[in-house]
């Protein structure tokens, strides 16, 4: 803090899980009880909520952070992942808030932060890729290219590109 009458700076908080039950319970359907921990910090929140025996999994954005990801950025994602969902793909797919849209906003102490639940993709990490895991694999990542050249979404989104990839970072 610089000074007696300036607010200090906050660069990045992490809502409590109360906090994050809050804001599910005001904009999702969701059975109650609700539980919610915080599954992992890093480039976003993970948390992980529980509804009765339902998971989800909800992300909280940063409000800095490096390469372009804004609003249609975000946007541009959750119509991608409700895409492969349609088209009946085995991913986590984005729900719907009380108000129709996927996308909500939590303003934090650092400024608006986007949020998202998502449904859980339960299963195991494989200790190793064995052939016949890297076979499902590759067929699956075929059919995810394949089909997301069908894709289109009026949300702008970025490139990956040279300048995004390693000049940005």
């Amino acid at each position: 803090q610089s000074g007696n009458n300036s607010k200090p700076v906050i660069l990045h908080s992490i809502l409590s899980a109360d906090e994050i039950i809050r804001i599910i319970q005001a904009n999702y359907d969701l059975d109650s009880p609700l539980a919610c921990l915080l599954f992992y910090s890093g480039v976003n929140e993970i948390y992980l909520v529980s509804a009765q025996e339902q998971k989800y999994i909800l992300r909280v954005s940063r409000v800095t952070r490096y390469g372009a990801f804004d609003k249609s950025a975000y946007r541009f994602e959750l119509d991608l992942l409700g895409f492969l969902r349609e088209k009946q793909l085995p991913v986590a797919y984005p729900l719907a808030r009380r108000n129709q849209d996927m996308l909500g906003i939590i303003d934090a102490p650092e400024g608006a932060r986007h949020y998202a639940l998502f449904s859980f993709a339960d299963g195991t990490v494989p200790a190793s890729l064995e052939q016949e895991h890297g076979f499902i694999l590759g067929e699956m990542l075929a059919k995810l290219h394949l089909t997301m050249n069908e894709f289109a979404s009026p949300h702008a989104r970025f490139h990956l590109d040279e300048e995004f990839l390693i000049n940005e970072p």
